[in-house]
């Protein structure tokens, strides 16, 4: 076909394609106009996902009951209860922590039921509950109680010191704040002795040293990169687990073994204004999380052969204390996160 019949044959098709060119630009706005409507519904319906908080079922083994090996989700209004939302975390997950896209714990046994220990590890699941792996980081130093999320960085409480591994699991170093705590812990919650119990917020690292259980305990802080060390940022503590750090204040929990001291403490991100007795909890608190204008908390009583656990809530000054939002967790909880 020739040059001059190709240009013919464009400018009749232009032509005939010109009448019907409103209807195409009207068709056009239309399949736009539906694809921007969808595509703000998705972007709606993902900002509209509900916000849940997360829980480690921490009960030791006990006659024929295996130890606890799950992680627990409920919505931040107490409904759609999900008693084993992540399962074969390896026994007694202890510390729990999130970034967008995954579930971090702890491990204070770790292992299969009827296996060995194997304490110490970092597990890691999707935030949906699946891609479970219990060895995530596999434990250099040690059982562990507590993990936390900084930066790119992974923080955990290994025995008597600080851990730290990139988020995507390398780099790990068992040992990155060493020399943390006093041995011989009777705390009804921690591994033994060591840093139960931890946190990363702004440049700091803070955690908590469970030392001979009444006799009261420390809270300790660090700059993110190891450095600026301070074993005793806060003193007077009860033996506990669960530090949080938010809107310019610290809380942590008070168990140790006196009902009276059982309680949320409170403190200003400088150390000054404790108040050891912020909120008093129904049990013994372990795992403390805040969100927005109100803070959470686990807290159990019974003993190994009939655990249970409720979540506590309130407002962040103190007020509307509900210590029964969450009920019906027939396990010791080891650990809070929301997200």
């Amino acid at each position: 076909m020739s040059t001059k019949h190709d240009h013919a044959l464009i400018e009749e098709t232009g032509r005939r394609a010109r009448p019907g060119r409103r209807g195409a630009v009207v068709l056009v706005g239309v399949v736009l106009a539906g694809v921007v409507a969808v595509t703000t519904a998705w972007a709606s319906d993902r900002a509209a996902a509900p916000v849940h908080l997360y829980w480690a079922n921490f009960t030791p083994g006990w006659g024929k009951r295996p130890a606890a090996t799950t992680i627990g989700r409920a919505r931040l209004d107490g409904t759609g209860v999900e008693h084993s939302f992540v399962s074969g975390t390896g026994r007694r997950p202890c510390g729990v922590a999130l970034d967008r896209k995954h579930i971090y714990w702890a491990e204070l046994q770790g292992g299969k039921i009827g296996s060995p220990d194997e304490g110490g590890a970092i597990g890691r699941a999707n935030r949906d509950g699946s891609g479970v792996n219990a060895r995530f980081i596999p434990p250099p130093d040690g059982g562990g109680c507590g993990v936390a999320i900084g930066g790119s960085h992974i923080y955990w409480a290994s025995g008597r010191a600080i851990g730290r591994a990139n988020v995507d699991g390398t780099g790990v170093d068992g040992q990155f704040i060493p020399g943390l705590a006093i041995p011989r812990s009777t705390s009804p919650i921690s591994n033994g002795g060591g840093s139960c119990g931890i946190a990363a917020a702004g440049k700091y690292i803070y955690w908590m040293n469970n030392v001979e259980g009444a006799p009261p305990v420390t809270i300790g802080r660090a700059n993110l990169d190891g450095t600026g060390v301070n074993k005793r940022f806060i003193t007077g503590v009860t033996p506990g687990c669960g530090i949080a750090v938010v809107r310019g204040y610290i809380y942590w929990t008070n168990a140790g073994f006196d009902e009276s001291r059982y309680a949320i403490g409170r403190a200003n991100l400088d150390g000054t204004g404790v108040n050891q007795r912020f909120i008093r909890t129904a049990g013994i608190p372990c795992g403390v999380a805040v969100y927005q204008g109100q803070i959470y908390w686990g807290q159990w009583k019974g003993g190994f052969a009939h655990p249970g656990t409720t979540i506590g809530r309130a407002n962040l000054n103190g007020s509307a204390v509900n210590n029964q939002f969450i009920t019906g967790i027939h396990d010791f909880c080891g650990g809070l996160a929301v997200g």
